[in-house]
């Protein structure tokens, strides 16, 4: 295959993006009707229920003569009722192509205890409506996955689209997408919210490395966004402004942005800022390798991936600073590479604070990195302390008196397989005491592993479920981690000789935990020879 015709097919299909899920059309069972000549009430109910009230020792839930709680929804029209309705949230995929060449699964899991309707709303590059679907239920603990193809209409794949998703039950998911071939795969999560102030802490034009930036204006009115481009020292190169319609987007290689700047190996960072909530993201990949890597951007309040908060630190004590940065996958060295990312979103110099942690949280190196205000820091994880190669390395902590992202990207030395392996996941800022998963591979071919780092200063006991698409549990596997240590298994090293009976159906995975993990998943599979990797996610 021709790597750089490929990758710039990549390109262009970087204008394809995002999956809306707009709530469906639902309602109580119709009554009889009540008729009076030509008239007709359908179904009418009064009726009770809703929130609770509170009063000294008193406590009373319900509500007098509450409409009935539904969302119906037809053509551009949506009708909310009832004082109690469920709010809304919108999930956001990030990149969404069917071609001859690629292929985009989506994944939801409800992750909440509420079935409502969800309904996918696809649309052009230029910001009109295109097609929209519905799926009428998902009940609590299932998962919904579908290639588009299966969703949307030839004629709707055919555009240049991008996607929300809205519903009131508590959705969280993944999207996949990759070459029909077998050759390239990634996996992002979904986001899960927009801001006016987008940040890409790291892009790259070297050494046959390219980068692919898309943000979308999911307001109502136009976008007034300014784009700016650092270095690495945080030193402005160009900034320039776009103005986008309502609901289109920008898509862009990185020396197409900026051809302003004479050298684009300089480029190293990317900000935007915009009148309007945007949602983006970022591509990585190499013109004469297959394997790709996406990130979504950054606010300066963290990832857009979050979904509800996540719940006060239970660190025993010594809980985390919320400055520091947890960088959970070190790969093997002798087979990988891993580089570390951190930036600086403050608005004085700070002195970082980097420390490396073996996977008994015993420290192996530690090293002091001045950083100024939007200056990054990017290394393979060795180099950021004086270059010696720890073998044991399980996990990176960054932390500073300023506020701090970054991420990690990881993938194989040149000549050591038949094919290109590459991701990245992010950085974390907190741990959690339950996480989501809403795809993990369990079938033939493929292998998923675990990554948990405890992040309290007491010991931390977990529970691990395996779920079916229908929310039903597989198998569990319970173990507790000392303050400061990582498990890093398979699931078939967890499961033992059990693995073979009890795995195969299994399509989302929980964790849950007394106090702050942090954790990741690592997808592997061998022929053809692939990797995928994500956070968990809080819920």
């Amino acid at each position: 295959m021709n790597r750089r015709r490929y990758s710039c097919e990549l390109i262009l299909l970087l204008a394809l993006a995002l999956a809306t899920v707009v709530v469906a059309a639902t309602g109580p069972p119709k009554q009889k009707a009540v008729q009076a000549d030509t008239y007709a009430i359908d179904w009418w109910t009064v009726a009770g229920g809703g929130g609770a009230s509170s009063g000294g020792p008193y406590l009373v839930e319900g509500s007098i003569g509450q409409p009935v709680v539904g969302i119906s929804a037809g053509n551009e029209y949506s009708l909310a009722s009832g004082f109690w309705l469920p709010l809304e949230q919108t999930l956001y995929a990030a990149h969404v192509a069917s071609t001859e060449t690629w292929w985009t699964r989506l994944t939801l899991l409800n992750a909440g205890d509420a079935d409502n309707p969800i309904t996918l709303t696809a649309y052009s590059a230029a910001g009109a409506q295109v097609e929209q679907v519905g799926i009428a239920s998902l009940p609590p603990g299932n998962v919904w996955q579908a290639d588009v193809d299966t969703v949307f209409a030839p004629a709707t794949l055919a555009q240049d689209l991008w996607v929300t998703i809205t519903s009131g039950s508590s959705l969280t998911g993944v999207l996949e997408f990759g070459t029909r071939d077998g050759q390239s795969i990634v996996v992002m999560p979904m986001l899960a919210a927009s801001a006016a102030d987008l940040v890409y802490p790291y892009v790259a034009l070297t050494y046959g490395w390219y980068t692919g930036l898309a943000f979308i204006n999911t307001g109502d009115v136009d976008a007034h966004v300014t784009v700016t481009a650092s270095n690495e020292n945080g030193n402005s190169l160009a900034t320039h402004s776009e103005t986008l319609p309502p609901r289109s987007k920008y898509v862009r290689l990185i020396d197409q942005a900026f051809p302003e700047v004479a050298d684009p190996g300089q480029l190293r960072m990317v900000q935007a800022a915009s009148d309007q909530p945007l949602i983006g993201f970022e591509l990585f990949g190499h013109f004469e390798s297959p394997g790709l890597a996406g990130l979504p951007a950054f606010t300066t309040a963290g990832p857009l991936t979050r979904g509800p908060a996540a719940a006060p630190a239970k660190g025993g004590g010594d809980a985390p600073l919320a400055v520091e940065l947890h960088y959970n996958e070190i790969m093997p060295n002798d087979g990988y590479f891993t580089g570390v990312t951190f930036c600086n979103l403050g608005v004085a110099p700070a002195t970082v604070r980097a420390e490396l942690f073996d996977g008994a949280g015993v420290s192996l190196a530690v090293a002091n990195w001045p950083v100024n205000p939007f200056q990054q820091i990017t290394r393979e994880v060795w180099n950021i302390f004086d270059g010696t190669v720890y073998a044991d390395a399980g996990y990176m902590q960054a932390g500073a008196p300023v506020n701090l992202l970054g991420f990690e990207l990881f993938f194989n030395r040149t000549g050591l397989a038949a094919q290109f392996r590459f991701d990245g996941i992010l950085a974390e800022t907190a741990g959690r005491t339950r996480m989501v998963f809403p795809m993990i591979r369990c079938e033939s071919g493929w292998m998923t592993h675990v990554r948990l780092t405890n992040r309290a200063t007491i010991n931390n006991s977990y529970r691990i479920t395996g779920y079916s698409a229908a929310g039903v549990a597989k198998w569990s596997y319970e173990g507790s981690l000392n303050p400061g240590a990582k498990l890093s298994d398979s699931l078939a090293a967890l499961l033992g000789a059990d693995y073979s009976s009890l795995a195969p159906g299994t399509v989302w995975m929980e964790v849950t935990c007394d106090r702050d993990m942090a954790g990741h998943v690592v997808i592997e599979s061998l022929t053809p020879s692939l990797l995928e990797s994500y956070n968990g996610m809080a819920w």
